[in-house]
């Protein structure tokens, strides 16, 4: 069985913040016990560009923002992403996958 959902991002300008989210995982409508959590962006070639800040707290995970700063260092084009958890108990699923296109700014 596989718990994977893809979900393609909109566009993000390149330079701008990739704001922080959160999202509380559940089974049933029970909540899961987490361990770790872990998002990285990479290239189509697998070229790690950036791994995410996770934070974990019970069932919950909260992914920090990326500043422009760094994502103005990313290439245009597309990025994909996933977002891994371990479980309780040291199961490890992929979670959230997908893409990110990073668009040029056009008001520098």
């Amino acid at each position: 069985m596989s718990y994977t959902s893809t979900y393609n991002k909109p566009a993000l300008i390149k330079g701008d913040t990739l704001v922080a989210w959160t999202v509380s995982f559940t089974k049933d409508g029970a909540p899961i016990a987490l361990l770790s959590a872990r998002m990285q962006f990479r290239t189509h070639a697998g070229q790690l560009v950036h791994s995410c800040v996770c934070n974990v707290s019970g069932s919950t995970v909260t992914i920090e923002e990326v500043p422009g700063s760094i994502t103005e260092t990313w290439s245009i084009g597309e990025l994909v992403y996933s977002l891994e958890l371990t479980l309780v108990g040291g199961r490890v699923v992929t979670w959230l996958q997908g893409t990110q296109p990073i668009v040029k700014d056009i008001t520098f």
